[in-house]
């Protein structure tokens, strides 16, 4: 690809234009700005010549922190606009990974770019997936255009969470209405990644099942009203919302599983004994915790435990 310098006017420079920008947004700013603000642009952005205007192809938070500073004039390689997409987002790929390795975003971005640009899905699978770390899977990139579809602050949430691709398969294709109300869930809740996935996954689960939208199950059972409900603590509307994912998914477990809490609290197990149980009802098994503060909580526990041994109604869980 062949390019000449030149120094460009920043009225000249298309800056809404951002057709080849896969860079993340939220990206540290700070030193960049100080190094331009010292030294000027001394790493030209790249752009096409369209006549009068100039189509940015890498450089874009150069461009931005150039316009902040007022900065007049910008150095500028210049490439023909006769080169083809493939090329100009080849070599964006190379001058941006010459300086950082790109995050999941930026790169599910540039998969989504290369597919807007319509170059064949074989070429970006087998030519541009390796050069970004990337296995060559169209299953790969059809998990990770799935960030494409969500909301920033949801997409911003997974990333932050570490989830893997192939757990989040399920948000692919619902509606905005759902992945808005998803959205709120972290928002109000901030679960665990490993809740998230499971309350999001029943959910979306029974609405395949019962052939109803997700949204419609939400607003039937109330499930915003619960996750914004003040009067419990956010743990408690997190556990609330579970059980209830768990209730529609597994109706008939979560009965067993009910059955068996008020049994359990039949046997008026003190607050120093926590107890706990494998809700798949695979295992017969319960796991007891005690919570000991001082000598009193310890004789307290002791008695418990004593009572739940010599109980009878203990001997169907072991």
């Amino acid at each position: 690809m062949k390019f000449s310098k030149a120094t460009v006017r920043l009225n000249q420079i298309e800056q809404k234009n951002e057709f080849y920008r896969f860079s993340d947004r939220s990206f540290d700013r700070q030193a960049l700005l100080e190094s331009i603000d010292t030294y000027g642009v001394l790493n030209p952005i790249v752009a096409i010549d369209k006549g009068k205007r100039f189509q940015v192809v890498s450089g874009f938070r150069r461009l931005e922190i150039a316009s902040k500073l007022a900065l007049n004039d910008l150095p500028v390689y210049v490439v023909s606009a006769g080169t083809s997409k493939e090329d100009l987002f080849r070599f964006s790929i190379s001058e941006n990974q010459t300086t950082r390795i790109l995050n999941l975003w930026e790169k599910t971005s540039l998969l989504a770019k290369l597919m807007d640009a319509e170059v064949d899905e074989d070429r970006i699978i087998n030519l541009f997936m390796p050069l970004i770390q990337l296995p060559s899977s169209r299953q790969r990139m059809k998990e990770m255009l799935i960030l494409i579809e969500l909301p920033e602050s949801l997409r911003e949430y997974l990333i932050s969470k570490s989830l893997s691709l192939r757990r989040i398969r399920h948000l692919k294709g619902l509606s905005k209405e759902t992945l808005a109300f998803f959205n709120e869930v972290i928002e109000l809740l901030a679960p665990s990644a490993n809740l998230f996935q499971e309350i999001t996954k029943q959910l979306v689960e029974v609405s395949r099942r019962d052939d109803v939208k997700v949204e419609e199950i939400v607003s039937k059972y109330g499930l915003l009203k619960m996750a914004k409900d003040q009067s419990m603590s956010r743990s408690e509307r997190l556990r609330k919302l579970r059980d209830k994912a768990f209730s529609l998914r597994y109706p008939v477990l979560a009965g067993a599983n009910q059955r068996r809490k008020e049994q359990l609290e039949a046997l008026k197990i003190g607050s120093q004994l926590d107890v706990k149980w494998d809700r798949s009802l695979e295992t017969k098994g319960i796991e007891i915790r005690i919570n000991v503060n001082s000598e009193e909580d310890l004789e307290n526990s002791l008695k418990c435990l004593e009572h739940l041994r010599s109980s009878k109604a203990l001997r169907e869980y072991t």
